[in-house]
């Protein structure tokens, strides 16, 4: 599946997120998939959930980490389109 850079992306409702240290764990409570989150994949989630879309979180990313922009957005749009396919993020319909 492949996301629009300015769709709406939130968690899945029954998704449940804990902090392990510097890494991430999220849970679908109503599939019971777990998927674990390294410092920079958990950095992902959070500004994705801050931002709503593959473009602010990338503009945010981008900022932060001292990598080209294009592999931000690559690294991410990978990331998205996993965390869709495994119900714990959603692509509202537009």
């Amino acid at each position: 599946m492949s996301v629009p850079a300015h769709a709406k992306l939130s968690p899945v409702e029954s998704v449940l997120t804990r902090t392990v240290g510097d890494e991430m764990v999220l849970l679908n409570l109503s599939t019971e998939y777990y998927f674990g989150l390294d410092p920079v994949g958990a950095a992902m989630w959070q500004a994705i959930c801050d931002t709503g879309t593959l473009t602010g979180a990338q503009e945010v990313l981008s900022g932060v980490y001292d990598v080209e922009t294009a592999r931000v957005g690559n690294d991410l749009r990978d990331l998205v389109e996993q965390l869709v396919e495994h119900h714990l993020l959603e692509v509202a319909d537009e």
